[in-house]
């Protein structure tokens, strides 16, 4: 079975979802594509995973489209192995990272994050007069480790 639903949209992912479980159940092959690889895979399998860890030791940002999660970040967690990845770490270590990164965040936020995630400004704050209410945001300042070493404060407006 292959899906070819290449926009992501919320009721397409729900579908693929229980097209992966049915899969799963009825065993046929699963593949789905994926717009910021270019290409169909299951996540769930070795050769998705070797292919997700080759593009995210090449991606020059902390989670799959930006330096902010997205809506695709939480599509890809969703589409991994159930149970996660953390055993996997020596042998895919880049997709362990994002794996923990996107899981630093509550479940109740990674179901509202768009595509992409972005800080929006209102205006300008006034720095002197104003109080600005922080969010945390994690970001992993070592691509070689899995975890999270850094958190970073952004103005939630």
């Amino acid at each position: 079975v292959v899906s070819t639903q290449s926009t992501g949209s919320d009721s397409e992912r729900g579908l693929e979802r229980v097209g992966r479980d049915l899969a799963v159940q009825q065993r046929v092959p699963w593949r789905e594509y994926w717009p910021f690889m270019d290409a169909f895979v299951n996540l769930r399998e070795e050769d998705g995973l070797i292919l997700l860890e080759k593009y995210l030791a090449n991606n020059t940002t902390c989670f799959i489209s930006s330096d902010t999660p997205s809506k695709a970040d939480q599509d890809v967690l969703l589409a991994l192995p159930p149970g996660g990845v953390t055993q996997m770490g020596e042998r895919f270590p880049y997709v362990c990272q994002w794996y923990s990164q996107v899981l630093a965040f509550p479940e109740d936020e990674r179901r509202c994050w768009t595509t992409p995630v972005r800080v929006r400004k209102k205006k300008a704050p006034n720095l002197l007069n104003e109080n600005l209410h922080l969010q945390s945001t994690p970001i992993a300042s070592n691509k070689n480790m899995c975890g999270i070493s850094n958190w970073l404060a952004y103005p939630q407006l």
